[in-house]
């Protein structure tokens, strides 16, 4: 039997995250939910009174069940209170923004042509008047013009021009990322042109953030000068500091195949290693030094750690972990055993305190299912197998922890990522060793790294590390059926995926088999939508003209099978635009051409297409279309076209420029034309059964 009693803040951070899941999806639920919240607090006071003079158990449910509703409607309080959108002074809410002021505030990102940061918003002047505003924008600035040692965090910058919203995704099943950064309170984008910037000053919010920000610098000038290698200096970048500027697509390819993709993003496990590093290293002032060298030790470690989450960007797996390891620090420092469920509760309750957004990254979930899994699964899959040999053992339980992790974990990664790796269990017994090396070897360099042959030693043997490691991922990614790709499942196929891994574990863990027959519904729950899902897809056909600026591609999905007309679109735009869809419709390869072509002309189910992509392209007078397809900025005026093609609905391009999709949608107005514009109104989708 399962108690909950032992587990108080798992209660408590899962009713939380219940009220904030509530407030997500319905937010004006409760309009009044700080009071409906402080109501449920003094109830449960009251109750509490009452059941101190009563042993009744019914008393104790009623009492503990109006607790999780003030801790549900305290985390429907945090995501309303937290949501910045609803200030009066964001610029959402402000009209007519000619200038605004703002002051820099996150890490200054390369990227290919451009420099990215968050800059948040001091004040703008609308209709001529300056007024305080508030807000944050994720801005870019042009290699060409911006002097990068200026622009640092805490600088001040006057900008020309507002703010522009973010756009929602224009294609179908096109990754969210406008809900993405919704997720971490930004709604604007900003795109720094020529002479459109002035530097005003030098204001850090946070100084103790802004030295962090300037020894992240040095470290990073430092690793990129003494190891040598582009891919090597990359992934020992994003190992160590969290920088991923020069992550490549190969190496992201590589990895992912490989599933070791963990180790490119700071998280649990980094902060895990850094963790027993500096304890081991410092552990001589807990040993020698009485209650002073104890205390010493703590602020010691916790400094250290928290200086390391710091130069790693302060991602939420950094918190997350550097929360986590900070308790255990603190009950191991004063001799007090803890539930490691309950610290692991309390860490996340704390995170979600501070930002409730964060249920919504999916590096937090990950990192929460993935230590869940281990400190759960890992102990249960050690005792199957015992060895003698103590090499063999230590192998197992690395392989062990793998499996708990992969296990908590692959529900999420098919519906956030729609790949399974499937040799992780041997990319894992080098990487996670080969991580933990590297970590080591880092933190001296961090230490000497003011000395030059050090810093040149240590940097070589940081090269050797990460080349030893590439080497390897890429021998794996290479095997044939390294990984399945485009699996595609939905939130309750993910859920219902939980419920079999949990079902398995608590029937094994606890000995009690009725958990088996909640794994066995699950189960055929599970079979049952994907039989649906699948033949759904094999009846459905669709035809899409996506949204992908600059070019033109059409894709047809039917019966498991894509095909598509595409003039010279990259393979990376194909990736993010198109891909996606492709997954969802279950369209996994190339089939014959599912639709009639002849130059210019196309028909597919009934439906005939035109497309003008030249300006000297020739077309029969008379002609009859269901669609006629304007590209390539190919036409100047709808006028002429109209008396000689007799077309049912327009469709402009998103090969055109935003200037020619602009002139066309204003004469199609005028002339009285359907028209859908790809660039302003997002892809052209027909669907038939």
């Amino acid at each position: 039997m399962f108690f909950w009693n032992p587990y108080p803040f798992l209660r408590i951070s899962i009713a939380t995250a219940g009220g904030i899941l509530l407030a997500y999806h319905f937010p004006e639920w409760l309009p009044s939910a700080a009071w409906v919240c402080i109501s449920f607090g003094l109830l449960f006071a009251a109750t509490l009174l009452w059941t101190n003079t009563r042993a009744s158990p019914v008393a104790q449910y009623l009492s503990g069940f109006i607790l999780i509703l003030f801790f549900a409607s305290f985390g429907y309080t945090l995501l309303v209170q937290h949501d910045a959108s609803r200030d009066d002074q964001h610029i959402l809410n402000v009209e007519k923004i000619e200038h605004w002021q703002g002051r820099v505030v996150g890490w200054l990102e390369e990227r290919e042509n451009s420099y990215r940061t968050e800059v948040k918003v001091e004040k703008v002047l609308s209709n001529g008047q300056w007024k305080k505003a508030s807000g944050r924008v994720l801005t870019y600035f042009p290699k060409a013009t911006i002097d990068t040692l200026a622009i640092q965090y805490g600088t001040e910058l006057l900008l020309a021009n507002a703010p522009r919203t973010v756009d929602p995704p224009m294609n179908p099943d096109e990754f969210d990322y406008q809900r993405y950064l919704a997720n971490q309170q930004i709604f604007h984008q900003h795109f720094v042109g020529s002479n459109r910037l002035e530097v005003i000053g030098q204001n850090p919010s946070n100084p103790l953030l802004q030295k962090a920000y300037k020894l992240r610098r040095f470290y990073r000038d430092a690793l990129s000068d003494n190891i040598a290698g582009a891919q090597e200096k990359a992934i020992v970048l994003a190992l160590l500091l969290g920088i991923k500027d020069g992550l490549d697509h190969d190496l992201k390819e590589a990895f992912s195949a490989a599933g070791a993709m963990h180790i490119l993003a700071v998280s649990g496990l980094h902060v895990g290693i850094i963790f027993l590093v500096l304890s081991n290293i410092f552990s001589f002032l807990k040993t020698r030094g009485g209650k002073k060298g104890i205390f010493l030790f703590l602020l010691v470690n916790l400094a250290a750690l928290w200086l390391y989450a710091l130069l790693a960007g302060a991602s939420a797996s950094v918190l997350r972990a550097s929360t986590m390891f900070s308790m255990i620090l603190l009950t191991q420092s004063f001799s007090r055993k803890s539930n490691i469920y309950n610290s692991l509760s309390l860490a996340a309750f704390v995170l979600l305190i501070y930002d409730p957004f964060l249920l919504f990254s999916v590096g937090f979930q990950l990192s929460f299912l993935a230590v869940f899994g281990i400190v759960f699964i890992q102990p249960k899959l050690s005792r199957l197998l015992i060895f003698d040999s103590w090499v063999l053992q230590k192998g197992w339980e690395i392989t062990a922890v793998s499996i708990a992790a992969q296990l908590a974990t692959f529900p999420l990664g098919l519906l956030y990522f729609h790949r399974f790796p499937n040799f992780f269990l041997i990319s894992n017994l080098v990487v996670i060793p080969g991580a933990f090396a590297i970590l080591f070897v880092g933190v001296f360099f961090f230490l000497t790294s003011w000395l030059p042959i050090m810093a040149s030693l240590l940097g070589t043997v940081l090269y050797w590390l990460v080349a030893i490691i590439n080497k390897f991922v890429f021998l794996i990614e290479a095997l044939p059926l390294s990984s399945f790709v485009g699996i595609w499942i939905s939130p309750t196929q993910a859920a219902l995926l939980y419920a079999i891994i949990l079902g398995i574990c608590l029937a094994y863990g606890l000995g009690e088999r009725y958990w088996l027959r909640t794994t066995l519904f699950a189960g055929i729950i599970f079979l049952v939508s994907s039989f649906l899902i699948v033949s759904d897809s094999q009846r459905q056909k669709q035809l899409t003209l996506y949204r992908i600026p600059g070019f033109s591609h059409l894709e047809v999905h039917q019966a498991g099978m894509f095909t598509s007309r595409s003039v010279n679109v990259p393979i990376d735009k194909v990736s993010y635009h198109v891909q996606p869809s492709r997954i969802r419709n279950l369209a996994s390869k190339a089939g014959k051409s599912s639709f009639i072509q002849q130059a210019s002309f196309l028909i597919w189910e009934g439906k005939s297409f035109l497309f003008l992509e030249n300006e000297d392209q020739p077309w029969v007078d008379s002609l009859n279309v269901n669609y006629l397809v304007l590209g390539n900025d190919a036409v100047d005026k709808i006028a002429p076209l109209v008396e000689a093609i007799n077309f049912d609905y327009l469709i402009i391009d998103g090969s055109n420029s935003w200037y020619k999709a602009n002139q066309l949608m204003r004469e199609a107005e005028v002339l009285g034309i359907r028209f859908h514009s790809i660039l302003h109104q997002g892809a052209f989708t027909i669907t038939t059964n």
